[in-house]
């Protein structure tokens, strides 16, 4: 389905609803979909078409005003040859954007949001859509709302009233709704203003006018770039796309921030180089000091770029002029101008500016409260102080846009994960510092930016409160400082478990006492299906499997005692302790049926051990990757079993560490992202972490491998207590070796095997459509239980094996 004939049809529930589908919203929902392959998002724009502002401006000659390898999406190389890109260019890359990531059965196109209102109660937001086809209203609910929509209101541009207006004979054009029929070949065009559209529309006029005129009340800073980037052209020739790609936007924003600090530290300096770029590409004798002197400083607005000098070689070949003077009237013929000119025009272009509305104009509540947004305060520039799970991205004015969205998807990725990983249902800004004063969110002297400063949410002067128009600092605080700080309050779950959505977030309960994270997705009529995952390690182990095995059955997965971020049981862990503490999760949730048991690495010993403990509760099992069969296994979990050793390795994990234990799980090392390094990081940080992984290790193994005993344990329950088995591993294991699979049928010599070629500890996440796929054909054969009344009824239990 292509983006434009995206659904339209209407949807209950998202965890992320993102409004907007221009480059915010698409570059916000692709890094949903690489970094939380597993949480449903939508994305709502009252268009047609996707593009935002690239598909409402049609004037001719639109194009980028930075270059396209910042202007691009982090993840998605610009590799054609204009760094300097048009519209057309700029339109076919978002479209390749959104079928490479498979985004258009995401959209609903036609959509405009009326109104949010966030519930307390509900923790989710409630909002109201509009369908242009028909006018209807309805409904939607999402979890976090995050807008995408900048800074244009999409209806109006910005024009100032012009004495005489309406004495004027010809026809008076604004940019932003640019005729599609307008005819100027031949004919005199008076373009009003001297921004960034001024300036792009001027040398594509002049191509087939009569004479095109710039007419601009004050001068602004002009300066000529190359349209095609040399470096980053014979970069791509020599190196692979990907790698010449991050080259290049390493330089190129680089270059920006070198260029944006001489301007502000050396203004005088700055004005002279322009100026010598300006005089180099015009005529000789041209009033410079006139036309393009500007009253400001460099950077003190924004910085206009011209590729390869087009407007000034308009200029210099007579097609095209610029006057600087002020508008007394319009006249039937033209404009009159405050020096007694005349200029005479068939067709004038107002190019005065755009019309500002926050969040594409919707009414947020909370509460049934109306946000006030004047009296709020931005936090890290992409929330609002009091508004809960509230989001939105507003791009630098003095470098590319798409640098902030980037920036600002990887931040929310991270505050997704964390509150995740902690139970978290809402996050919300608090200003709670009487030192902060405030001034406007947008610090600059643009006219635009002059007319939004009463509509926004104000900037503090410290803290995470400053709007910084600076990359690097923007960076650490969004991709790499620690999501917890004092200015965010988090509320906890409800715990509303029994979901019938395809997908919801982790939520602690209390087992016996003591806190422990699940995570339910699924109809609670269908059979239920327990992930188990490995040592030291989380449920987010099965990310992608949640929405694949939803469909059929009710999943539950947890952390493991002692493991994510579950409380440890109150005794020294072995295997038995936490399938113990599993079942204890199990009755707490209320859930007495047979279950099929899929484990993961250690969590396959813990499913055999469920099996020994109490096989009323197992259906079947999935041993993916599973320690319990052969004595063979990594070195570095052995080595966790000697004396002082294992405790300094336990003691505390480092960044590196992290990462190269995160690469020795996958063959495709990319899946070592840094979102999963930092997950891993904070599992390790977590209080009961390392003792329960040199616990358990100890109780399994010894520096030679696996304890024999142990596995003649496993192997003499399982064999006591038959049930449909599928033993799945992957050929490049190296943490548990594939060859521990040929031990697989003397253990069950009923079960079914399946070997993933090129995959290593985590088929799950390596190859999750296959994964999932032979798991549910598996799943579609085994015979279903009745459920158990209780664990260890022997009576119940003799029942139970018989039927088997």
């Amino acid at each position: 389905m292509s983006a434009d004939a995206a659904t339209t049809t209407k949807f209950g529930h998202v965890d992320v609803l993102v409004v907007g589908a221009g480059i915010s919203g698409i570059g916000m929902a692709c890094h949903l979909k690489r970094k939380q392959p597993d949480r449903t998002f939508a994305i709502v724009d009252s268009r047609d078409s996707i593009g935002g502002t690239w598909d409402l401006f049609r004037y001719p000659g639109i194009r980028s005003d930075s270059d396209l390898h910042t202007f691009g999406f982090e993840f998605k190389p610009w590799t054609r040859d204009n760094a300097i890109a048009n519209g057309d260019e700029i339109l076919d890359y978002l479209h390749e954007t959104v079928a490479e990531n498979d985004l258009a059965r995401h959209l609903h196109l036609g959509h405009k949001v009326v109104r949010a209102d966030f519930s307390s109660d509900q923790a989710r937001w409630i909002v109201t859509l509009e369908r242009a086809s028909d006018g209807e209203q309805f409904d939607v609910t999402c979890g976090v709302l995050f807008s995408g929509a900048g800074y244009y209101d999409y209806a109006r541009g910005h024009t100032p009233h012009f004495e005489g207006r309406e004495d004027f004979r010809g026809q008076i054009v604004h940019p932003q709704l640019w005729p599609e029929d307008l005819d100027y070949t031949g004919k005199k065009v008076v373009i009003i203003g001297s921004g960034a559209t001024a300036v792009t529309l001027l040398p594509a006029l002049a191509e087939k006018a009569g004479h095109v005129t710039m007419l601009q009340r004050s001068p602004g800073y002009i300066m000529p770039i190359p349209r095609k980037d040399p470096i980053a052209n014979s970069l791509r020739r020599l190196l692979p796309s990907p790698v010449a790609y991050r080259i290049t936007r390493r330089i190129n924003i680089n270059r920006m921030k070198l260029l944006y600090n001489l301007s502000q530290r050396f203004p005088k300096q700055m004005r002279r180089l322009i100026r010598r770029l300006n005089t180099m590409v015009l005529p000789k004798g041209y009033e410079v000091d006139t036309h393009f002197n500007p009253h400001y400083g460099p950077w003190d607005q924004r910085l206009c770029v011209v590729p390869d000098a087009d407007m000034f070689k308009a200029i210099s070949s007579g097609d095209a002029s610029v006057v600087t003077d002020r508008i007394v009237r319009f006249t039937e013929g033209g404009i009159l101008l405050a020096s007694g000119e005349e200029l005479a025009a068939d067709i004038i272009v107002t190019a005065t500016g755009f019309s500002i509305l926050p969040f594409g104009g919707i009414a947020l509540e909370v509460d049934g409260e109306p946000v006030d947004l004047p009296s709020r305060m931005v936090y890290k520039t992409m929330m609002v102080s009091g508004v809960p799970n509230f989001a939105f991205a507003m791009g630098y004015l003095n470098y590319s846009w798409t640098l902030k969205v980037d920036l600002v998807a990887e931040y929310l990725c991270r505050l997704l994960v964390h509150m995740d990983s902690h139970g978290y249902a809402t996050v919300t800004p608090h200003v709670d510092d009487p030192t902060l004063t405030r001034r406007p969110f947008l610090d600059m002297e643009s006219g635009w930016v002059g007319r939004s400063k009463d509509l926004y949410p104000q900037q503090g002067s410290h803290g995470p409160w400053t709007v910084d128009q600076s990359y690097a600092p923007d960076r650490d605080r969004l991709t790499k400082a620690p999501i917890e700080d004092p200015a965010l309050k988090f509320t906890a779950g409800r715990g509303r478990l029994a979901v019938t959505g395809r997908t919801t977030t982790p939520t602690m309960i209390a087992v016996q006492g003591r806190p422990t994270r699940v995570r339910i997705v699924g109809d609670p009529a269908n059979p239920p299906l327990l992930l188990l995952h490995g040592i030291g390690r989380s449920l987010e182990d099965w990310a992608p499997q949640y929405a694949r095995l939803a469909d059929t059955h009710r999943v539950i997965a947890l952390d493991l005692p002692g493991s994510g971020f579950s409380a440890r049981v109150p005794e020294p862990t072995t295997l038995e302790v936490l399938a113990r503490g599993v079942l204890e999760t199990l009755d707490t949730l209320g859930e007495r049926r047979p279950l099929h048991v899929v484990g993961n690495s250690l969590g396959g010993a813990v499913a055999m051990q469920l099996l020994a403990l109490d096989p009323g509760r197992v259906a079947s099992l999935v041993l993916v990757d599973s320690a319990g069969f052969g004595a063979k296994v990594a070195l570095p979990l052995r080595l966790l079993a000697l004396p002082v050793f294992g405790e300094l390795m336990t003691r505390r994990t480092t960044r590196g560490g992290a990462r190269m234990a995160e690469r020795l799980i996958f063959t495709d090392r990319t899946l070592a992202t840094g979102a999963r390094i930092e997950h891993a990081m904070d599992i390790a940080g977590q209080p009961d972490t390392g003792t329960v992984v040199l616990e358990t290790t100890r109780a399994l193994a010894t520096v030679r491998g696996i304890k024999p005993e142990w596995r003649a344990q496993l192997a003499a329950a399982v064999t006591k207590h038959p049930r449909p088995t599928l033993v799945i591993w992957g050929d490049r294991d190296r943490i548990v070796p594939a060859a521990n699979l040929e031990t697989a049928h003397r253990v069950f010599p009923h079960a079914e095997t399946q070997l993933f070629t090129g995959v290593g500890h985590m088929p799950q996440l390596e190859c999750p459509d296959d994964f999932a796929a032979r798991v549910l054909a598996f799943l579609a054969d085994a015979e279903p239980m009745p459920a158990a009344k209780g664990r260890h009824d022997d009576a119940r239990q003799e029942e139970l094996d018989g039927q088997h």
